[in-house]
């Protein structure tokens, strides 16, 4: 009883260490209802914003009227960029388009395009209308995992929460001379001493491990 209390104590501590609302504690930058529309998402000139729940009703119409999109990525994340043919089914045209890079695009009026994340998340559909001057800038990548909606960019989420991924982080971190490697270090000791143990044990665990990759995420790595 007194280690569970102890790690599970360790969650409030991490908290005041970081600077981090502890695991499990309701946060309104990363709660569903702060999702961003896809509107918020991206900034954009002559063209339509769509939400990711239209794209099963969304494909490219004929149209004779071409034109160009310069797609640039500032947010921060890695994004795909997909076309929807005029079935609705998505076209991979650009994979992983690094933040600070821009892709152009030949393509038509009234053609959907989706944006998604690294893990081919949509995040929201655009659809040029204008042959001239096209242009959309993601600003901000959202991630959703695990029944929970996060934000990247401004505010910074992990979508990959596995032991691995935040040992790989820590070196990262420790490359960076980040001062954030100690908090993500205890909070691995943490998961591996709680981890396996069952009950309130595992829950431990996973708030720590989670915990970690955020960090991360916000740090870069």
């Amino acid at each position: 009883m007194k280690k569970s209390v102890l790690l599970l104590s360790g969650l409030a501590a991490l908290a005041l260490f970081t600077g981090c609302p502890a695991p499990g504690t309701p946060d309104p930058t990363t709660s569903p209802s702060a999702t961003p529309t896809a509107e918020e998402i991206a900034t954009f000139n002559n063209m339509k914003a769509s939400a990711c729940s239209e794209e099963s009703s969304l494909k490219s119409l004929e149209s004779t009227q071409s034109t160009n999109v310069a797609f640039k990525n500032t947010s921060g994340s890695s994004i795909n960029i997909y076309w929807l043919d005029q079935n609705g089914a998505r076209k991979e045209y650009k994979k992983g388009l690094a933040s600070g890079a821009t892709h152009n695009q030949q393509t038509f009026v009234t053609h959907p395009w989706v944006i998604t994340n690294s893990a081919d998340q949509c995040m929201g559909i655009y659809t040029p209308t204008s042959t001239s001057a096209v242009t959309l800038d993601v600003k901000q990548t959202i991630t959703v995992g695990s029944g929970n909606t996060s934000t990247t960019g401004s505010t910074t989420v992990s979508g990959d929460v596995s032991e691995q991924r935040v040992r790989n982080g820590i070196n990262c971190l420790k490359t960076k001379n980040s001062s954030v490697a100690t908090a993500v270090e205890v909070q691995l000791n943490l998961y591996t001493q709680a981890k396996g143990r069952g009950g309130v044990f595992d829950i431990a665990a996973q708030a720590y491990l989670t915990s970690a990759a955020q960090l991360l995420t916000r740090e870069g790595c």
